[in-house]
């Protein structure tokens, strides 16, 4: 879905409703394909913040992780919502784009 981000706005419900699954690997790859996706901020980004407000531990930083991913969509969506993360989640942000920056560049090679 990555690589055809625009093709994957259909699935965006469907990814919505996974955040709630009971599976916590489906919920973590739900989460996590949401905020590398970064569409439909209006709809993603207050489920996120719901969902980062109930969560704890580990699952907490990645729902953080993945609102990153929304820029500064993110707080035109839900205005003030980058402030409340501190720093939540911004390491583990940064080494994912650093990731996928050198997974892009080997693909294009």
């Amino acid at each position: 879905m990555m690589h055809f981000k625009g093709a994957a706005r259909p699935h965006i419900p469907a990814l919505l409703k996974l955040v709630d699954d009971s599976d916590p690997h489906v919920r973590g790859v739900a989460i996590s394909t949401l905020g590398r996706l970064s569409l439909e901020p209006a709809i993603v980004v207050p489920v996120l913040a719901n969902k980062m407000a109930t969560d704890s531990g580990i699952s907490r930083v990645w729902t953080a992780v993945a609102l990153r991913g929304y820029g500064e969509e993110m707080d035109k969506a839900q205005p003030g919502l980058l402030a409340t993360l501190g720093s939540l989640g911004k390491k583990e942000f940064e080494a994912r784009q650093e990731d996928w920056r050198k997974t892009e560049l080997k693909r294009k090679r």
